[in-house]
């Protein structure tokens, strides 16, 4: 969860996979957004790869104060799998 009064800035993200070339995998980042009380879930972005997936922004993608982000894979076949992301945590405070 993105602190209150702070703003999340993605800038990348690689995941991987054991599979062997030969079965699904798909990379996904959620989240849920409060506001007033009210819940909104959304995708915001889905990738299927194999044994690789990797992007760098070139211009940062920002999540808000309180929202949840999750970074998921779903695999076909039981196998390893890891997602490493690297981002900045900027305070909203005006200094």
């Amino acid at each position: 969860t993105v602190p209150a009064g702070y703003t999340f800035f993605l800038n990348r993200v690689n995941a991987y996979t054991t599979n062997n070339g030969n079965q699904y995998c798909l990379y996904r980042i959620w989240t849920r957004k409060y506001v007033s009380g009210v819940s909104t879930e959304q995708i915001v972005l889905t990738a299927s790869f194999t044994p690789t997936y990797a992007t760098q922004r070139v211009v940062p993608r920002a999540y808000a104060e309180k929202t949840d982000i999750q970074w998921q894979l779903n695999q076909s076949a039981a196998a390893p799998g890891s997602v490493q992301l690297e981002g900045i945590l900027v305070s909203n405070a005006i200094v």
